[in-house]
């Protein structure tokens, strides 16, 4: 019984901290996908810092219900990706 009670005790610790392993190297894992994630944040940014979105003018884009305007087209400088811009205007009051 002393046997397998200390076996028992040993893989208990064994496990906790193979646990506690992991969880420091996810942490770290989602600390660099979060910094890499904030670069790309910044990259986007700084490219569309000067770009005016609303072009045509934000008040002309609201001015009919029930539709949605694209307001620009953007290449991404990273990976080439075209992202759209839009906006929505829906009535104030909803039919019930």
């Amino acid at each position: 019984m002393l046997y397998v009670s200390s076996e028992r005790q040993k893989m208990l610790v064994s496990q906790t901290e193979a646990f506690k392993n992991m969880t420091v190297a996810m942490e770290s894992v989602t600390t660099n996908y979060l910094v890499g994630e904030q670069q790309v944040c910044r990259s986007w940014s700084n490219s569309y810092n000067d770009l005016d979105i609303f072009s045509n003018g934000f008040d002309d884009l609201l001015r009919e219900e029930n539709k949605v305007n694209v307001t620009r087209a953007c290449i991404n400088p990273i990976n080439a990706i075209q992202s759209i811009g839009f906006c929505c205007c829906w009535p104030s009051i909803w039919p019930t």
